[in-house]
């Protein structure tokens, strides 16, 4: 079971991150910000490098079955200026293909018999641990 959470932050914002700017994220009025700002003082977290991928996206409506491939999966190679769009990318392995599958209350049959098919390995596998593999 994961969790996510999300909220805005400005390109501003984001440069001031990145800098290491982040005395003003204590006292933000959005909660995400405030444990984002401690978990960069308590644990060191700082941006390292960009992600990268295509998305290959199937929903299926019961047990809202949400079906994605990620493939073509790139680094930035230790750059995590985010906002430029002619950060330089490196690509990872060309052969790996992300299937992930997520469910609410039950996964269905269907999709359960789909996924025994071929020669899968299942397992965690992280994006950002092999793009920091490669960079």
């Amino acid at each position: 079971m994961t969790y996510k959470q999300k909220c805005r932050i400005s390109a501003q914002e984001y440069e001031q991150i990145r800098r290491g700017e982040i005395a003003w994220m204590e006292s933000d009025a959005r909660s995400l910000l405030q444990e984002l700002y401690v978990q960069m003082n308590v644990f060191q977290m700082k941006p390292i490098t960009v992600v990268d991928y295509e998305r290959e996206v199937f929903i299926y409506p019961p047990g809202n079955v949400r079906v994605t491939f990620d493939s073509s999966i790139k680094t930035s190679f230790r750059n995590n200026d985010v906002l430029n769009p002619q950060l330089p990318m490196v690509e990872t392995d060309a052969d790996v293909v992300i299937l992930e599958v997520k469910y609410d209350n039950y996964l269905p049959t269907v999709i359960k018999k789909l996924l025994q098919l071929g020669d899968r390995r299942k397992g965690t596998y992280s994006k950002y641990q092999i793009s920091r593999m490669y960079g």
